[in-house]
């Protein structure tokens, strides 16, 4: 393979980082049995302390990933079957919908297939016991579909895992997840509590000041010890790039077996068809179609900080980015679109848009509705305009963002044509009567209100 151009993925990287105002990102690299890391911009705003390339990043729904993984050694030793009900190891587990209750499965919990409702934030603060108590909020959740019918993205579903590890092996989420995944993995500048970085180089987050403001401002780092399993890990991209290894060597890293090479095979096997362009989920993994390649990997957002990870198996490669900003998805594709073609090959494109007559987009326009989030759909010029409210990461205050703009895909697929989110895709699930259900947008489904 040619070797990289650094001079020009540098300035790829620091011409998204403008155009968004990201204040700080890394970049790392695996190829060739060589790490290359990149470090950009500041890492607080507030001191203007630079960036390092050893810096520990949050890494949001990445860790989704590590949970999949750990509850893959357990499947390992025979101490789960994925495709038991859930309710046999939590039997006091209560949920909205009785008969859900006794169908939702391990697989469905890691596959974003179990239909429950997927982003409740409720805290139940940072004792050992946190996580048991979060049992009590899943009552209260609505069960959006059945079980395995419709893919929807659910934080949700991965806590609920999280806990059914810990009772299976009787012991914390966090102390289980370093006892079998990050101590044989080697992955020693990984974590969850923040205390735990003290002594080392962090990053701090950013959100913006106003949903569409070039401003942004540090924002807390507080994360509760319930949600973990979705998004609690605090990492760097050498040891992002380490665990992407393992899971491209079928399980082992270093002479160290973390997974059997089954195990890793059924996390990169597709169980449902997901929310993006042609793309599926494995166990815990997002697979990806890029020029004919499976790509696979995890995009992760938490408040002040995105990132993407992604691997390329066939070639041995793999690479992460880092980020310490709200608004870091709208740089990171650019960035990614780059490292595909100039260290793999890999050419990526969004699909092709087509001419969908006025009465068929018309059948899609109305009002659908999420915890805190309004959505108006209406026909505009070719397409869509979506006008839409939701809550603001600083106040928590549901205020309007700026509106979206679809041309179609296909009948119930349209691109976004403008802002941070282009090229995403908004889809329209028809119900028993053909008239939409709901429609996926960020990868969660909002129902439609008569």
């Amino acid at each position: 393979m040619a070797e990289i151009d650094l001079a020009e993925l540098d300035a790829c990287v620091e011409e998204q980082l403008r155009r968004w105002t990201v204040p700080g990102a890394v970049v790392g690299i695996w190829r060739d049995g060589e790490t290359t890391l990149r470090a950009y911009g500041v890492a607080n705003l507030d001191v203007g302390w630079p960036t390092r390339g050893d810096m520990r990043f949050r890494i949001a729904s990445i860790s989704k990933v590590f949970t999949a993984t750990l509850a893959m050694t357990l499947v390992d030793d025979g101490l789960l079957d994925l495709d038991t009900p859930v309710v046999k190891y939590l039997p006091e587990l209560e949920l909205a919908d009785a008969e859900a209750r006794e169908q939702i499965t391990m697989r469905m919990l890691l596959s974003h297939m179990s239909g429950l409702y997927g982003d409740y934030k409720a805290d139940f603060g940072l004792g050992d016991d946190a996580m048991m108590r979060s049992l009590s909020i899943f009552a209260t959740l609505p069960q959006q579909t059945r079980p395995g019918e419709i893919w929807a993205y659910c934080n949700s579903g991965f806590q609920l895992a999280g806990t059914v590890i810990a009772r299976i092996l009787d012991t914390t989420f966090d102390e289980a997840m370093e006892a079998r995944v990050f101590e044989p993995a080697g992955l020693t500048t990984t974590c969850f509590a923040a205390h735990d970085t003290f002594g080392w180089p962090c990053a701090m987050g950013h959100v913006q000041t106003g949903p569409d403001s070039d401003e942004h401002v540090v924002t807390g780092q507080y994360y509760p010890r319930n949600r973990r399993p979705a998004g609690g890990i605090i990492s760097t991209a050498t040891d992002l790039l380490r665990f992407a290894r393992m899971h491209m060597n079928g399980g082992e890293i270093d002479g160290r077996r973390v997974l059997s090479t089954a195990a890793a095979q059924e996390m990169q096997t597709a169980q449902a068809r997901g929310g993006g362009w042609d793309n599926s989920w494995g166990v815990g993994w997002n697979l990806q179609p890029v020029d004919g390649v499976t790509t696979v990997g995890h995009n992760g957002s938490i408040s002040g900080f995105e990132s993407s990870l992604h691997l390329v198996p066939e070639q041995q490669t793999a690479f992460i980015v880092l980020t310490n900003s709200g608004r870091g998805s709208a740089a990171y594709p650019g960035i990614d679109n780059w490292l595909l073609e100039h260290v793999c090959g890999l050419h990526s494109a969004p699909p092709q848009t087509m001419t969908l007559p006025e009465a068929e987009r018309a059948k899609l326009a109305g009002h659908y509705a999420r915890p805190g989030y309004d959505i108006s759909v209406g026909v505009a010029g070719d397409g869509l305009r979506i006008d839409y409210s939701a809550p603001h990461p600083l106040s928590g205050e549901t205020v309007p963002y700026p509106a979206q703009e679809l041309a179609p895909v296909s009948v119930t697929e349209f691109l976004v044509l403008n802002g941070p989110n282009a090229n995403g895709r908004v889809e329209f699930v028809p119900g028993e009567s053909g008239s939409p259900r709901f429609v996926r947008m960020g990868s969660r489904l909002a129902g439609r209100v008569e």
